[in-house]
C-alpha cells in the first residue's frame, strides 16, 4: 500500500529523473550545432496583425531557443508590417526564409490550422503565413501565453520551409491542442529527434546553396 507520503517522494523521483533526461538530450543538441559550426538559418518575421514588437520579440526568442535545441542556430528578424504591405525594417543580406503575420481570413485554406506554409509537405520552400486570430483562440480557450503560442506556430511553419512533414508527436504534429500549448508553455514542446536529425541536415544545405545566389 503506497501512502500520500510515498506517492509524493516516487512522484518527485520520475520528475527529477525526466526533468535529466530533458537535460541531457538539450545539452547533446546543442553540442551538435556547435561542432558543425553552422551557419544561422535567417528568418525574417513580417507582423500584419498589430501583434505588437513586444509579443513578437519574445516569440521569436523562444522560437529560436527550440530550433538551438535541436542543433541549429537561427536568426530571427522582426519587421511591423505598414498600410502599404512594404516591411519596416531593414532585410538581412544573403538567402532567409519568411513568416509573415496575419489575421487568416484572407488567405486561410480549408484544412490550414494556425498557419502554412507555401511548399509541399517535405519540399522547401522560403514563405509560410502564421493566423494571429487562431494563436489568439487557442490562448485564449487553453489561458496560455499569446507569445509562447505563436513561438509553436512559427516554429512549426519555417519547419515545414525547411523540408520537414507533420511528425506524430512535437513541434511538428499536424494542430495544436490545449495540452499542447501547456507543454509548450513548460518548455516541453520541442522538435523530435527525429525531425531535429532532418532540420540539421537541411540547415547545412542552405549554407551550400546560398553561394548560388541569394533570397
Amino acid at each position: 500500500m503506497w501512502f500520500p507520503s510515498e506517492r509524493l517522494a516516487r512522484s518527485g523521483r520520475e520528475n527529477a529523473i525526466n526533468t535529466w533526461k530533458s537535460s541531457m538530450t538539450m545539452a547533446w543538441m546543442v553540442a551538435i550545432a556547435a561542432c558543425y559550426g553552422q551557419e544561422p538559418v535567417r528568418v525574417v518575421v513580417l507582423d500584419y496583425s498589430a501583434a505588437g514588437r513586444g509579443k513578437l520579440e519574445t516569440a521569436a526568442k523562444i522560437a529560436q531557443r527550440e530550433f538551438r535545441l535541436a542543433g541549429v542556430q537561427t536568426d530571427w528578424h522582426i519587421c511591423l508590417g505598414t498600410t502599404a504591405a512594404q516591411p519596416n525594417c531593414g532585410l538581412p543580406p544573403g538567402t532567409y526564409l519568411q513568416v509573415k503575420i496575419v489575421p487568416g481570413s484572407e488567405i486561410r485554406r480549408s484544412g490550414d490550422s494556425m498557419g502554412t506554409a507555401l511548399c509541399d509537405l517535405g519540399k522547401r520552400g522560403v514563405l509560410s503565413f502564421v493566423f494571429s486570430s487562431e494563436v489568439k483562440r487557442l490562448a485564449q480557450s487553453a489561458s496560455r501565453d499569446f507569445s509562447v503560442i505563436l513561438a509553436s506556430v512559427m516554429a512549426h511553419e519555417v519547419g515545414h520551409l525547411l523540408g520537414v512533414a507533420h511528425s506524430p508527436s512535437g513541434i511538428m504534429k499536424e494542430g495544436l491542442t490545449a495540452r499542447d500549448a501547456t507543454d509548450a508553455e513548460k518548455g516541453h514542446l520541442n522538435f523530435s529527434p527525429e525531425d531535429a536529425k532532418a532540420l540539421r541536415a537541411a540547415a547545412r544545405d542552405m549554407v551550400v546553396s546560398a553561394t548560388d545566389g541569394g533570397h
